[in-house]
């Protein structure tokens, strides 16, 4: 199944390492890359990755009680919209700025 996961900005290095240690791939350690904000602008508040995570790091997220990773079912919900329904969106790039 394919998941959105949402961490916190504090959180985002900690669950990079996470998933690299899970996983045992070195390039999981950038899992969390693409920044989020209420207004898409920097800072980031948050971090996101939507994709096939492996079930060893679901389970592992699972019994760490989640640390701050909320996740959904990518195929039920439209990403953007949903994160919408949190009050954020995805950074822009500085040459989209307004």
């Amino acid at each position: 199944m394919r998941e959105i996961g949402v961490v916190p900005a504090g959180q985002q290095a900690a669950a990079n390492a996470r998933c690299a240690a899970i996983a045992g791939n070195p390039a999981d350690a950038r899992t969390f890359t693409v920044g989020l904000s209420p207004d898409g602008r920097q800072p980031a508040t948050h971090y996101w990755a939507c994709g096939e995570f492996s079930d060893a790091v679901l389970a592992t997220v699972d019994a760490e009680g989640g640390g701050g990773w909320e996740r959904w079912d990518c195929e039920a919900y439209e990403p953007d919209a949903l994160l919408a329904q949190w009050g954020l969106r995805r950074m822009r790039a500085p040459w989209e700025e307004p």
